[in-house]
This record gives C-alpha cells, structure tokens and sequence, in this order.
C-alpha cells in the first residue's frame, strides 16, 4: 500500500509540475521462470530429510547428487503505465501491472542410505499471479517520424493467491551410477497459495511462494504514432521459496529462486 500511495503522489506532483502527461494501456506475453540456487550439501552434513510420512529419515541418509533445472514458460500481463515528460529526452513512468508467470522446475535427487541407493524426481509446474509497480527512467531517441526508447527501473510485486499448481513425480531404486532399476509415479494439483507451509508439512511446498517480489526491469520500445511495441527483462532480486516452518527446507538458502521473464508488448496512447 505505502509503494502505491508513492507511485500516486508521484503522479500528483508530476502532473501539476509539467504539461505533457500521457497514459498508455498495455498488453503483451512473456516468458518466464525461476532462476534457483541450489547450496544443498551433497555429503550429508547439516541436511535435513523429513520422510513423506513426516518420520526422520535414516542418520546415514545422504544425498549424493542433486539436479536443478528450469524452463522458459508463456504467460502474459497487462495493465496501465503513466509516462511523464521532464524534458524532449528524458520521462519518469510508474505503472500499474498484472502478470500471469508460468514457472517450471524438475529437483531430482540421488541418495544412498544403509547401502541402497534410492532415486526421487519432483517436475512442479506454478502459475503465479503478480501485481506490480514498476517505476522507469525512460530515455528518448528520435528517429526521424517515429522514436526510440530505452527504459530502467525497480519495481515491487505483490503475489495473489488463486494461482494453479501441478507436481508429477518418481520415487524409486538405484544403483551407484544413477540408473534407476524400481520405480513408482505419482501427480497431485492445487491452488496456489501466497503464505508459510503450515508447521510440521514435510511435503507439498512447491504450493506456496513468498508473497513479495522486488527486484528490476529494462528494455527498449520502439514508438510509431500513438502505439509503442516494447521489449523488456524482468529480474527479481527477491527469493521467491517460501518461509518454511518444521519442514525439511527450513533453511531457505538451501534452494534459492528468483524470478525472471522476457516480454513482449503493445502500447496504446489514449490521452
């Protein structure tokens, strides 16, 4: 509320202080994903294994290996920027955006304990839902009849709840080498939920993320008449996993992820 009440007073100010305010509805897709840090220790030490029926893992549990991998997903946004004009070259635009961001993420880890190896695979799909005030310095370049801007800027998002989750998964047997000689498949799918996993839940966390997203953006926007096509990167600097509570990623560092998409969009200047 008090990053709204700002972007607001801005505009106040702004307005009154210089003539040449515009508004500009816009629309387009991105693509995006999470960009994860896994610092897990592949030797045992200070790791903590919850097994799914919420008992303790063997002692000698140990993980020996661990996979992270992410893909670019479509999802798209929408909403209302305010450009406002400080000179021929150079404007301030805050804006009012809602975005759908489409993460995927497959965590696959390989374990030993006792001698057996074991094997689990998690492919967590996320649709999550932001609202979010970008503020940019936007520089301006003319180019004969039509223009050229460059654009940077913080912003801040808050995420919704309402969002659609899905897991498929393995568990199963290995050997030494990796190879996976028993296995059993399951999926599961939910909303998604902006809030702690509740206490004691050992499974099930890939349904919740943290609510606040900060982070930056910038791109380039090519301007013809009163519509303006715009490209820009989004990159969070905020860790999106949830604060867990008594479950087995209590310590959040151990997998961290940051949002990031590409977009692609139109603009339409209606006053």
């Amino acid at each position: 509320m008090k990053a709204i009440r700002i972007v607001l007073i801005l505009v106040c100010i702004s307005t009154v202080g210089y003539s040449q305010v515009t508004i500009w509805p816009q629309a387009g897709v991105n693509l995006s994903t999470s960009v994860y840090n896994d610092d897990s220790p592949t030797d045992g030490s200070n790791f903590i294994y919850v097994a799914f029926d919420g008992s303790p893992a063997p002692t000698d549990y140990r993980i020996y290996k661990r996979k992270v991998s992410e893909s670019l997903n479509f999802g798209f946004y929408g909403g209302v920027a305010v450009d406002i004009k400080v000179n021929d070259q150079i404007s301030i635009r805050p804006g009012l955006i809602y975005s759908l961001n489409q993460v995927r993420v497959v965590v696959e880890n390989w374990a030993v304990s006792g001698g057996l190896y074991s094997y689990t695979g998690v492919e967590r799909t996320q649709n999550r839902k932001y609202i979010t005030l970008p503020v940019n310095l936007v520089l301006h370049h003319k180019l004969w009849k039509s223009e050229v801007q460059t654009f940077i800027g913080p912003y801040v998002g808050l995420a919704l709840d309402g969002g659609t989750y899905s897991e498929k998964g393995v568990a199963g047997s290995g050997t030494s080498s990796g190879a996976i000689t028993q296995a059993s498949f399951y999926t599961l799918s939910s909303k998604m939920q902006t809030r702690n996993v509740p206490e004691g839940n050992s499974f099930g966390e890939g349904q919740y993320y943290n609510p606040l997203d900060i982070g930056f953006n910038f791109g380039v926007s090519y301007l013809i008449g009163r519509t303006m096509i715009s490209l820009k990167i989004v990159r969070g600097f905020t860790n999106s996993q949830p604060h867990f509570e008594g479950s087995r990623e209590d310590d959040r560092s151990q997998l961290g992820s940051r949002n990031f998409n590409a977009s692609l969009g139109l603009s339409y200047r209606i006053f």
